[in-house]
Order: structure tokens, then C-alpha cells, then sequence
């Protein structure tokens, strides 16, 4: 079921006509409204509506519909392929949240516009196949609310609910609500005002995530505000320049009778501004300090699908995560690593965190949590891969992932970078591309993919291909499919 003002959504399924349906209500007398406003092809699994928009998870994916709530027509296919398998909705100013991954310890929740379909998190130059999560290695999760700047989590592998950021996906705290004597299978909540016990540090998160939520505002609509501003700019300068050329135009003088003057008065300042100037002066500068704060503010937003550079200087090697028993339409990276000589930055979906250790021995050696001595967080296994243990940053945790290399140290790039020397020209030449060079071959190339698509048929399901644009209208785009880290298909760039 899904509530949005007076109206109650119900999904269910038809026995007279064997198809699935989802049913609408009048939410307060329990009127029928429509009792097949949308036909599913299988039955509806989640629901969520807001306004005049109904979203729609049927049976195990492969996504999620966008239906109009008044006549049950497909909105759009925005939704469709982007997050697999969904398991649970939220909706919330315009935001849809979409959880998945109940069956395993990495879920993950995805935040969109729930209008246009865009993630505020995305890997990579747009367009790409995969959005980021805001929050993820979540254990099997299955139930979701959202309520203000919150979000609740909970089902799965816990009996407990978390409670997180719904602007920045920082965990706000663990087992905000303590663990039940059983499993439970929903999580429902009603706003209510802020009580006087609200402490100082809870009103200072709420304050800096309001802070948050427009930054996200402005690294969508930081052109416009930039565009604005100099749009008012030019209309005060025309306005100006008018207003001193129509003072400059010499006016026909009107006879007038001057008296002469005290001898005691003080000649007159010719050179004095009028009223009427000084207003303009003052407005003129007024406007021009608030463009240029909204052009410094519009600067200032995050670039969220461009992650500031970190210092390189130190760097060994940047390694992620590859989820090999994901869904075809799943991101396949969730975790990244980042080696440096002393220190280690562990990123996930709940933030970074990082620690002080050395590089020896092809691993990197830490002082285990609890001070009794070193441990190997990360022990090289050939080239190009990786082990790392999670039980260095959680001690409860005692999985071993095997991350595969993305980027290599300073020196390692720059001599890949030379091999290509500029111009660079699209699509690659010929015999550049190889097939079975490596993943990590293929993105330290200096031709970067126009976006990413994840293939769904045999014999390379749950691969991704690079496709390339060409600068010559005439070549067909290059397709290079990746499978397991290798080149396994190139297609495309009349070969």
C-alpha cells in the first residue's frame, strides 16, 4: 500500500481477469476510486506516491515504474533499469529513495529526482549507466522511511533500526532504535514538532544538513544562478548608461530670474551629485556585491559528480570493489581504497575513514584496533589486485574482499599518459584497444568513454561496455565490453 493526501494505493492481484493490479482508494471514507489504474505484469512488490506520481516495484525488478497517479499511464522509463533488485521506497520533497540488496551484506540506498530521474551522486562524466549510493554495505536491509532530513533503515540481518542522513548518508546513529525481540517487516513515521529537549548537537546536525540540501540544490542549479546574476548585472549597466545618456543630452535652458547671490555665501560645488545619482550609485553597488555573492555561491556548490583531487604526491595505488554476483543493471563498485605510504582512506557509502600505518612488504601494516599489535590490512596479490580486511576498521567485521586496481601511482600514470602523447582524437586508433588487455589497461588510456552500459545478454552477462564517441560523423560509436576485467568484445569505430 502507499498513502499520498487522499488517496490510498493498493496493489493486489485480479483472479477474474488473472492480472495484477493496483487498485486507488479515497484514503478517509474508503470510496472506490479506480479499481485498475495501473496493470502490472507481475504483482507489485513496493509502492510509493506523492502528489500525482505513483511508483511501481513488481515482482523481483528488474526497476522501478513511474505511473500518473490520476490516469495510471507510464510516465517514463527513469527509473526502469536504474537500481536492482529494489526492495524498498521513500518519497520525500521530491526525492525518491530506492534500497536494494536484501538478499547480502552489501545493500545500498540511491537517492534521484524524482521528477527528472537525476542522482546528485553519480560516478564519472554524465551521462553514466550508475548512479552512486548514498548509503551502502548496509546488511541485507528490506524496510525504509524517510522523514525530514532522516532516514530509517532496518529488516534484513537486523532487528534494530539505523537512523542516517537523507542529505549526505552519514550514519547518525546506530540502532537508533534498539533491537526488537523479533524481525519485523515495516517502518512507518509521523512528523511531529520539535520539543524543547532537542539538544544543541541535534540541532546543529539538522542546521548543517539544511546547509547540505542547498549545496545539492546548487551543484544541479549553480549555471542558472551564475546566468542570473549576470543577467542582472547587464540589466543594471544598460539601465545606468541610459539614465547618463539622457542626462548628457544638452536641455533647451527656460528663462529664469537669478538674483544676485549674498557675498557672504560660499560658491556652489559644481561637481556635487544629485539625490537622484547617488540612489542609482548606491543601488548600482548594492546589486553588483549581491551578483557577485551569488556567482562566488554558485561556484562554491559541490560538484558532486566530480570528487575534488586528492594529493597524489604519496599516492601507491587506488583500488575498488568488484561485486561479481551482481545483478546486470547493479553498480559493480562499491568500495574504493586509497594506498598511500603512510595512511590508508577507506571509503564507503557512510563515509571515509582513514588510517596511519607503512607500506612494506607489498601489504600495508597497521596497529590493530585494540593496540595489541600490527595487522595487514591490505596484502597484494599480483599486479593489479588486492586483499583487503575489513576487520582493521571493524573489528566485528571479518570479511576479506579482493579489490581490483583503478589507478596506479604517479610515476605509473605518467608513463602510461606518455605512450599518447596529445592531439588525442576520437574514436582510438586501430590496435590500441586490445583483446584481454586488462580493465586497468583500458581506463588509463587518455580516451575516456562517453558513458558506461551494462549488458543483460549472454555470453557476457554482467559486464560493462565502454562506449566511445567519434569525432567523425561518419564512424559508428566504438563498443569495447568488459567481463571479469578483461576485454573480452570490441565493436564498433569500423573497427
Amino acid at each position: 500500500m502507499a498513502v499520498a493526501e487522499d488517496a490510498l494505493y493498493v496493489g493486489s492481484f485480479n483472479w477474474e481477469s488473472s492480472k495484477p493490479q493496483i487498485s486507488k482508494y479515497n484514503a478517509f471514507t474508503g470510496a472506490l476510486i479506480n479499481s485498475s489504474l495501473v496493470w502490472t505484469s507481475t504483482e507489485a512488490t513496493v509502492l510509493a506516491a506523492s502528489g500525482n506520481k505513483l511508483f511501481v516495484v513488481v515482482g523481483d525488478g528488474p526497476g522501478v515504474f513511474d505511473y500518473d497517479a490520476t490516469s495510471g499511464a507510464e510516465i517514463n522509463d527513469h527509473f526502469a533499469q536504474r537500481v536492482s533488485p529494489p526492495v524498498a521506497l521513500a518519497l520525500s520533497d521530491n526525492w525518491l529513495w530506492i534500497m536494494n540488496g536484501s538478499g547480502g551484506p552489501n545493500g545500498a540506498i540511491f537517492k534521484f529526482d524524482a521528477e527528472t530521474g537525476a542522482s546528485p551522486l553519480t560516478r564519472g562524466i554524465p551521462p553514466l549507466a550508475f548512479p552512486l549510493p548514498l548509503i551502502q554495505n548496509i546488511n541485507r536491509p528490506s524496510v525504509l522511511a524517510v522523514s525530514g532530513n532522516n532516514i530509517y533503515v532496518g529488516g534484513g540481518g537486523s532487528t534494530a533500526v539505523d537512523k542516517y542522513s537523507a542529505t549526505t548518508g552519514e550514519l547518525i546513529k546506530s540502532a537508533f532504535v534498539p533491537p526488537l525481540s523479533d524481525r519485523f517487516g515495516g517502518i512507518a513515521v509521523v512528523p511531529s514538532a520539535a520539543t524543547p529537549d532537542v539538544s544543541w548537537k541535534e540541532t546543529e546536525f539538522d542546521a548543517k544538513n539544511t546547509f547540505l540540501n542547498f549545496v545539492f540544490w546548487l551543484s544541479i542549479n549553480g549555471g542558472y544562478l551564475s546566468l542570473a546574476s549576470a543577467v542582472l548585472v547587464a540589466i543594471v549597466l544598460l539601465g545606468l548608461c541610459a539614465m547618463f545618456f539622457f542626462r548628457s543630452v544638452p536641455q533647451k535652458p527656460e528663462p529664469v530670474l537669478v538674483e544676485p547671490a549674498p557675498a557672504e555665501a560660499p560658491p556652489a560645488n559644481s561637481r556635487s551629485m544629485s539625490p537622484l545619482t547617488k540612489v542609482m550609485l548606491g543601488l548600482f553597488g548594492l546589486t553588483l556585491v549581491l551578483a557577485a555573492f551569488l556567482a562566488w555561491l554558485a561556484s562554491q556548490a559541490i560538484d558532486l559528480s566530480h570528487p575534488p583531487q586528492e594529493d597524489t604526491s604519496d599516492l601507491i595505488g587506488i583500488w575498488g570493489f568488484e561485486n561479481s554476483t551482481r545483478q546486470p543493471d547493479e553498480m559493480p563498485i562499491l568500495l574504493t581504497l586509497s594506498v598511500h605510504s603512510t595512511r590508508i582512506e577507506f571509503s564507503s557509502g557512510n563515509g571515509s575513514e582513514s588510517k596511519q600505518g607503512e607500506w612494506r612488504d607489498n601489504g600495508f601494516w597497521c596497529q590493530k584496533p585494540d593496540g595489541s599489535g600490527e595487522v595487514e590490512v591490505v596484502k597484494t596479490l599480483n599486479t593489479e589486485e588486492v586483499e583487503f580486511h575489513q576487520s582493521a576498521f571493524y573489528p566485528g567485521n571479518q570479511e576479506i574482499d579482493v579489490l581490483y586496481k583503478e589507478r596506479g601511482n604517479d610515476a605509473e600514470m605518467q608513463a602510461l599518459a606518455a605512450k599518447y602523447p596529445p592531439p588525442i582524437t576520437y574514436p582510438p586508433p586501430a590496435g590500441v584497444i586490445k583483446y584481454w588487455m586488462t580493465e586497468y589497461e583500458l581506463t588509463s588510456l587518455p580516451w575516456k568513454p562517453d558513458h558506461l552500459e551494462v549488458t543483460g545478454d549472454e555470453p557476457y552477462s554482467r559486464g560493462i561496455i565502454y562506449v566511445y564517441r567519434s569525432d567523425n560523423p561518419q564512424l559508428d560509436k566504438l563498443e569495447v565490453t568488459v567481463k571479469n576485467h578483461r576485454v573480452v568484445q570490441i565493436k564498433g569505430g569500423n573497427d
